[in-house]
């Protein structure tokens, strides 16, 4: 069961493949569902994702700047795009 799930996540297997196979292993139709609900959630992010590492704020300003946020206001930093992506502290 943990191959075929490992081959559904990593998209070796269609989702109507997992679910014949789960039907033929004699999975009930509630049992499918909930299987195949939990996987989906914790699939991996599409081919067109990318990935950004960092820490907690610097991530926060890329996923911002990705939906096309000019300007970030937070408690003592100002970030924006027009700074360059870099942090002014405000006195």
């Amino acid at each position: 069961m943990k191959e075929l799930a490992y081959q559904f996540l990593e998209g070796r297997i269609s989702r109507r493949g997992f679910i014949q196979t789960l039907t033929a292993l004699g999975v009930s139709s509630a049992g499918i569902k909930g299987t195949v609900s939990a996987l989906e959630a914790v699939s991996p992010l599409p081919s067109s994702g990318r990935e950004v590492r960092g820490t907690g704020g610097e991530l926060m300003v890329e996923q911002m700047k990705a939906a096309g946020v000019q300007y970030l206001f937070t408690n003592a930093i100002v970030v924006s795009e027009n700074l360059g992506g870099s942090s002014q502290f405000l006195s």
